[in-house]
């Protein structure tokens, strides 16, 4: 029996970085990534097919901002992983402040790194588990923090 493909969706008006990231999930898992530039396109979309993925630029320049459409996501298809890609200067602004339901805030070209580095899997939910895991790991040191 065949495993489900993992679905992808990423918002980011970078084209060069999401060609990259695509090649990355295909080599990675096959998955099947959509990318679009514009968070309505995005919305739209869901509406149309779950995605198991969605990896948002928080400095996405559209008429709906790249923070408030991983949120939205977050809010309306929980059992989307959302991830909130951002550059380093946000990381180190905004060290506390986590959309609420956003899965994971990571650094754009950490997220690269991130899936390239992650094992092969057969089953998009191994890839997420893994994903997951990462997730728990940053909110244990961010509580560490407060």
């Amino acid at each position: 029996m065949r495993a489900p493909q993992l679905k992808v969706l990423v918002v980011d008006h970078d084209e060069p970085f999401c060609d990259a990231l695509q090649s990355t999930f295909l080599a990675v898992s096959n998955a099947k990534v959509v990318a679009l530039k514009d968070g309505s396109q995005a919305l739209d979309l869901l509406l149309q097919q779950p995605m198991h993925l969605a990896l948002i630029n928080a400095g996405l320049e559209s008429l709906i901002p790249g923070v408030d459409l991983a949120q939205a996501i977050a809010d309306n298809y929980q059992d989307t992983f959302v991830v909130l890609m951002v550059e380093p200067e946000y990381l180190m602004l905004t060290p506390r402040r986590r959309p609420p339901n956003v899965d994971l805030i990571i650094g754009k070209m950490d997220l690269a790194e991130l899936i390239s580095n992650l094992a092969t899997s057969s089953h998009p939910s191994e890839l997420l588990e893994q994903l997951r895991a990462h997730a728990a790991h940053q909110r244990s040191q961010e509580h560490c923090r407060l």
